[in-house]
C-alpha cells in the first residue's frame, strides 16, 4: 500500500473532535529516517517503530466462501506521533494524545452489490501497537502475529465481520531498493516499505447474522514507516496490488502531479512465480486508464478499469473493478478515496493470465494536500 500513506497525516485536522487528552509538551523532537546501513530484521520489524513519525499495517484480501459467493476486504491500522503537529496553533498532543491511532475496515460484496465500511480511532490503551512484534489493535480490531508466523486478523462492523488466520506463502518482499527504502517524490523523502504479497487464509466471514466459512482465499499485507510528508507538488496517487494464478505478484504505484504528469519516483515490484524479485522504476511500466465512475457524493471521477504493461517481463494486464462504487468518505481523516477489489486478466510471457487485485486511488475529488 503507498499507503494510506499520507492519508493518515490528514486525519490530524479531524482529531480535535476526539476530546482525548495527551501528554506533556516536548521542546525538541527528532524523528528517525531511513539509513542505507540498516537492514530490516524479522520478526522484530513487523512491530511498531516508535522513533518514526508515521506507520501503518495494511491488509487486503479475496475470500471465496463455502456458500458459493466471494468478498473482498480492506483493513488498515495507522500510528502517528504528534509532537510536531498543530491545529490552529494548538499542539495536537494536548487534544488527541500521542501517538494517535486510526483504522479503516471495508467489505466489497458483489453478490449483494454492497460496499460498506467503518472507521475507528483512539490512543493507548484503547488502541496501540507492540514494538517487539506485530500486535496492533484499535478497539476490538486486531492484527496479531504468532510465533509460527501466522497472523490473526479480526474486525467487525454492523453488517460484516472477519475472523481470519493468515499464513504467508512467501517471505517479506522489500520494496523500493534492496533494503526496503522506498522514495515518494523528489521532495517527499523516503521510508521503509515491505509486503507479504501472498498469504493463504482460513476462517470465517460474518454477513449480517450468518457466519460463513472461507473455502480459500489470498491476502496481501503492506507495512510502511516513515517521517516525511507528501511532497507539495503531488496531488494524489494510484496504488495497485495483483496476485496472479500463475503464482506471480505485482505491486505498483504512480504519483500524480498537478500538470497531469506522473512523478518519476513512481515504481513497483514484481515477484515472479519462482520467487525471484524485480524492482522496477517509472520508465519500466505504463498505466492507462480505460473507464471511469463519478461519485455522486464527492464528485470525484475515479478510474475503474486500467491497462498495465511491464514490457521487459512481457506482461500486459487489464484490471476491472468488481463494483464501481468502492469509495470511502472518511469522517475522521476528511479524505475521500477509492479502495476497491479488482478482476485481473491478460497476458504473461505470451500465456493467458488472470487473478485478483486491489487498487487505491486518492486526489480525484481534490488535491490530497488540500485535505491535510
Amino acid at each position: 500500500m503507498i499507503k494510506k500513506t499520507y492519508m493518515f497525516v490528514a486525519l490530524l485536522a479531524a482529531f480535535i473532535y476526539l476530546g482525548l487528552i495527551g501528554g506533556c509538551a516536548t521542546t525538541k523532537v527528532y524523528y528517525a529516517s531511513p539509513s542505507p546501513h540498516k537492514k530490516l530484521v524479522f520478526p522484530r520489524d513487523h512491530g511498531a517503530h516508535n522513533d518514526f513519525q508515521t506507520e501503518w499495517w495494511y491488509f487486503n484480501g479475496h475470500l471465496d466462501l463455502t456458500d458459493g459467493t466471494s468478498t473482498g476486504f480492506e483493513l488498515v491500522f495507522f500510528r502517528r506521533r504528534t509532537e510536531k503537529d498543530h491545529i490552529w496553533g494548538i499542539p495536537v498532543r494536548w487534544i488527541a494524545g500521542n501517538p494517535l491511532y486510526l483504522s479503516h475496515f471495508a467489505i466489497t460484496d458483489p453478490s449483494l452489490k454492497r460496499f460498506v465500511y467503518s472507521e475507528d480511532k483512539g490512543n493507548f490503551p484503547y488502541a496501540g501497537a507492540k514494538a517487539s512484534r506485530m500486535l496492533v489493535w484499535c478497539g476490538t480490531w486486531v492484527a496479531n502475529m504468532f510465533g509460527d508466523g501466522t497472523i490473526l486478523l479480526s474486525s467487525s462492523m454492523k453488517d460484516y465481520g472477519i475472523n481470519l488466520v493468515l499464513t504467508p506463502e512467501r517471505p517479506p518482499v522489500l520494496n523500493g531498493d534492496k533494503n526496503g527504502i522506498s522514495r515518494k517524490g523528489e521532495n517527499g523523502g523516503s521510508g521503509y516499505y515491505y509486503s507479504y504479497t501472498r498469504m493463504s487464509v482460513k476462517g470465517f466471514l460474518r454477513r449480517d447474522k450468518k457466519y460463513i466459512k472461507v473455502k480459500k482465499g489470498l491476502v496481501w499485507m503492506d507495512h510502511e514507516f516513515f517521517s516525511m510528508d507528501l511532497a507539495k507538488n503531488l496531488v494524489g496517487w494510484d496504488w495497485f496490488s495483483m496476485q496472479l494464478n500463475n503464482g506471480s505478484d505485482i505491486m505498483a504505484f504512480i504519483l500524480h502531479r498537478p500538470d497531469g504528469k506522473i512523478d518519476p519516483y513512481s515504481s513497483g515490484t514484481l515477484v515472479r512465480p519462482d520467487g525471484s524479485i524485480y524492482r522496477f522504476t517509472r520508465d519500466a511500466f505504463s498505466v492507462k486508464e480505460l473507464a471511469y465512475w463519478k461519485s455522486p457524493r464527492s464528485d470525484g471521477k475515479y478510474p475503474v478499469k486500467w491497462r498495465i504493461t511491464l514490457p521487459s517481463e512481457n506482461i500486459d494486464l487489464e484490471l476491472s473493478a468488481v463494483m464501481p462504487n468502492q469509495e470511502l468518505i472518511t469522517k475522521y481523516t476528511h479524505i475521500n478515496y477509492w479502495e476497491g477489489e479488482m478482476a485481473v486478466y491478460g497476458k504473461y510471457n505470451g500465456k493467458d493470465a488472470k487473478g485478483k487485485g486491489y487498487v487505491e486511488i486518492t486526489g480525484r475529488d481534490r488535491p490530497i494536500y488540500k485535505s491535510m
